[in-house]
């Protein structure tokens, strides 16, 4: 193969990525839906679906002890250690911290 030129399946390979990657984008620009009977989004943000994953209660749980190590270290209670979150999927992380005693977690879906 001479320089410069592709081999058939280096020219299909790029071709399959260039496909994917126009998919991805589609999806990127389309708001995720609640359901297929609602047409409101989940989202009121282009975001990656692949980005759509919960933390599970279990990791919080791991990380509780650190979490309140730090409250301590700062000379607050686990209630008022404030928590941002700055990445919304479904609501989940003020759920699993509040059931761990943090109450005062932001996560918000903007």
């Amino acid at each position: 193969v001479q320089s410069g030129s592709n081999t058939s399946s280096e020219i299909e390979s790029t071709g399959k990525r260039k496909q994917a990657s126009l998919q991805i984008e589609e999806t990127r620009s389309q708001p995720t839906k609640r359901s297929k009977e609602s047409t409101e989004p989940l989202h009121p943000f282009q975001h990656d679906p692949a980005d759509d994953c919960e933390t599970c209660f279990r990791a919080y749980q791991d990380i509780c002890p650190f979490l309140c190590k730090l409250a301590q270290r700062l000379g607050k209670s686990k209630e008022e250690l404030c928590i941002w979150d700055p990445y919304f999927c479904a609501g989940q992380v003020k759920v699993h911290l509040k059931k761990l005693g943090f109450k005062n977690v932001v996560n918000e879906n903007k």
